[in-house]
């Protein structure tokens, strides 16, 4: 992955404190690197009930009254919408 010289300066804007913070304990361990950077994910499941069930495939007498839908975003709260310019698809 290379990195996004746009989003990376909107960070070093946004959010000036913590990019220089975060700078300088990557440079202090040497670890920063122009190319590799670490950022962290949330990777989890929302749940909700089907308003109209169907019978189950796997048993005649069961219905799928669960939706499941796995997700996986950026953790920062104010960045997560922003998951997209990093993410293209997921497979399982």
């Amino acid at each position: 992955m290379t990195v996004d010289k746009t989003f990376q300066e909107f960070l070093q804007q946004a959010y000036s404190e913590e990019y220089k913070s975060m700078k300088c304990e990557l440079m202090e361990s040497n670890m920063l690197n122009h190319e590799i950077f670490g950022i962290q994910f949330t990777v989890g499941n929302r749940h909700e009930l089907v308003a109209n069930p169907k019978q189950a495939n796997s048993n005649k007498n069961e219905k799928n009254r669960h939706k499941w839908t796995c997700f996986i975003e950026l953790n920062h709260p104010m960045l997560k919408k922003y998951t997209y310019k990093l993410i293209n698809k997921v497979d399982f």
